[in-house]
């Protein structure tokens, strides 16, 4: 990455600033981790482009204006499988019972982003108003946003073979998932927001911080093209479609704060705000039928040639074999959906405990409303009225061995209502709100003499749906987090003998939490009911935290010297990161299975880095 900035004096009130930040992102084997080998990774290379244009301008002494324009964007290309894995009789595969992906990457993307933005404001610094001194602050932000996530032909033909365990056997044949490649979709957002701010010194030990913020976002698709799929031109023909407006949301937003010094070492503070979610340059997409499409088929490998071969499933969307879709034509638009909005309340209490040491304790309650997921309003919740038995097999994912749980029972739905033409996805808001409430501690000791340091420590307690909706009654299992997240830092500088500066940062926080789940398939290995439309059924088994990873413990360290160098200086770190070379899981597997508790994720090895800045 390189940085260009450009600054000039017009005149002693008026100054030009021009930015350009170039950067490229290369990752030769992304994806790759334990159950993603070499052969279905890609290649990602992401060029990236920022340029800035800004006027500052004092028109007064107490009026202050700025505009700035701008543009960001990038084109993430993930369009290049492992080389000499591509070949129509190496598909990619995924084994469901183990996680494990073999063949080439199954997506080839190119995933271009586009971001146009203008700000202006004006500041007005009057010398007395209402009682007070006061720092007024209006102006606006416009975004243009456009995204588009495309893909690329693969010659082993478009789709990911599926298996799984049936019975006592392993990596039998069980789905194929075909997508609709080659696709360009466009999708565009506008947000154009205005706002007021006044920082209003009431008296000496009191001050108030108001806001208003007004938005209106809008999400629209362009007229585009797309053409036929080679591999499955029955399934996804070629087409045009018009310009489609999809969403406008509009939103007032207040904002307030207030800090009371109670005396000269001791400050209560509050904040109270209401935010809205960003309607987002691919909220569209959904309704986008030259967007990516996936249809799930059931799949017999018939001839053994461990390969899909034409005949071997029927692609008919209301067919015996079909299982889903997820496409735009089968969305359906919800023109009165609501914004989510987050409020937020904060109050912290600030206190001098002795020269140059301080503490503070943060309390921040936070709370979202109207949040949405995707539900498919044409298969209700009700029709999901047929109840099947089957046993927890336990972790091991094998039952009659000793960590069996106990019955549950899945829900499958009538077959009157299976096929494409009962597939209708919606947005809808949900009425369940999410809340968290955490509580922060730090102790700061200011630098003085030779050293300083920070501590704090944090925790946070959620109260989140897993599922907003609970769309089917198999997803209303322990259907909370309702965990207690936790950490702790501590940070320090000394300054050693010859102006060398060593610096450490240690960490504990939580480890990885999740819930057992198991996989559900079609075939009951007790011999009861099988599942009729539904292939596999995916419950949890326990609340939400019951199976969790260790704590991490990180240790860092630095040192640091400054050489002066011709008027000008040098510096020199050395870092080591993860002192004691910790291995922690950061991510695990919950599913039940012969995987069942795998670290695919740890904390990076020790790390030795030496840098230097030159400063003119």
């Amino acid at each position: 990455m390189s940085t260009l900035k450009l600054s000039y004096q017009l005149s002693q009130n008026n100054k030009l600033i021009a930015v350009w930040q170039p950067s490229v992102k290369l990752q030769p084997q992304n994806g790759a981790g334990r159950f993603r080998p070499l052969e279905a990774t890609r290649h990602y290379y992401n060029p990236t482009s920022i340029y800035k244009g800004e006027i500052q301008s004092m028109v007064t002494p107490r009026l202050l204006v700025n505009v700035v324009g701008g543009y960001a964007g990038y084109v993430a290309d993930y369009s290049a499988p492992r080389a000499g894995f591509m070949s129509p009789d190496n598909p990619s595969r995924l084994d469901r019972e183990t996680g494990l992906r073999t063949g080439p990457h199954e997506a080839s993307e190119q995933r271009p982003r586009d971001r146009w933005q203008a700000d202006g404001s004006v500041s007005f610094f009057p010398e007395r108003f209402l009682g007070g001194r006061h720092e007024m602050k209006a102006g606006t932000s416009l975004y243009w946003e456009h995204a588009g996530s495309g893909r690329l032909n693969h010659s082993n033909g478009n789709y990911m073979l599926v298996y799984d365990r049936v019975g006592e056997r392993s990596r039998q044949a069980s789905e194929i998932e075909i997508i609709n490649s080659p696709i360009e979709p466009s999708s565009w957002a506008t947000v154009y927001a205005a706002y007021l701010k006044d920082t209003w010194r009431i008296s000496e030990r009191l001050t108030a911080n108001l806001g208003l913020r007004f938005e209106r976002q809008h999400s629209y698709l362009p007229a585009q093209s797309k053409e036929a799929s080679p591999f499955f031109p029955e399934l996804y023909p070629a087409g045009s479609f018009p310009k489609l407006d999809v969403l406008t949301w509009n939103a007032v937003m207040p904002r307030a704060g207030l800090a009371w010094n109670l005396n000269p070492k001791t400050v209560v503070k509050g904040t109270f705000g209401v935010f809205v979610d960003a309607i987002g340059d691919e909220f569209a997409t959904d309704y986008n039928r030259n967007a990516l499409s996936t249809a799930v088929f059931r799949w017999r490998d018939t001839d053994g040639n461990d390969n899909y071969t034409p005949g071997e499933v029927s692609l008919d969307l209301n067919g015996p074999d079909f299982l889903s879709i997820t496409a735009a034509s089968n969305n359906i638009l919800t023109p009165n959906l609501k914004q989510p909005t987050t409020t937020e309340a904060t109050a912290s209490f600030e206190r001098e405990l002795l020269e140059n040491l301080g503490f503070r304790a943060l309390y921040v309650f936070k709370q979202r409303r109207r949040q949405y997921d995707e539900v498919n309003v044409l298969r209700p919740h009700s029709a999901y009225d047929i109840p099947l038995t089957r046993r927890d097999p336990g972790p091991d994912g094998v039952l009659d061995t000793g960590d069996d749980g106990g019955a549950v029972t899945i829900y499958d739905y009538d077959a009157a209502l299976r096929g494409a033409e009962f597939v209708g996805s919606q947005r809808v808001n949900s009425d369940d709100p999410d809340s968290w409430q955490s509580i922060e501690l730090t102790l700061t000791k200011r630098s003085t003499g030779r050293w300083s340091a920070v501590a704090s420590f944090w925790a946070i307690k959620n109260d989140v749906w897993l599922d907003p909706l609970r769309e089917t009654p198999n997803t209303e299992y322990f259907p909370k987090n309702q965990t207690w997240e936790w950490a702790s830092t501590v940070s320090g500088t000394y300054r050693l003998p010859g102006d060398v500066m060593l610096s450490g940062f240690l960490q504990a926080k939580q480890g990885s939490v999740g819930a057992r789940t198991n996989i559900f398939r079609a075939v009951d290995p007790d011999g009861g009911p099988p599942l009729a439309q539904l292939s596999t059924v995916t419950l949890r088994l326990e609340p939400y935290g019951t199976t969790h990873g260790p704590a991490l413990k990180l240790v860092n360290l630095r040192a640091s010297k400054r050489f002066p160098f011709g008027g000008k200086r040098i510096d020199v770190d050395f870092d080591v990161f993860n002192v004691f070379n910790s291995g922690t899981p950061t991510a695990l597997t919950y599913a039940s299975g012969p995987t069942f508790g795998y670290a695919t994720n740890v904390v990076p090895a020790r790390v030795a880095r030496v840098g230097a800045r030159f400063s003119f």
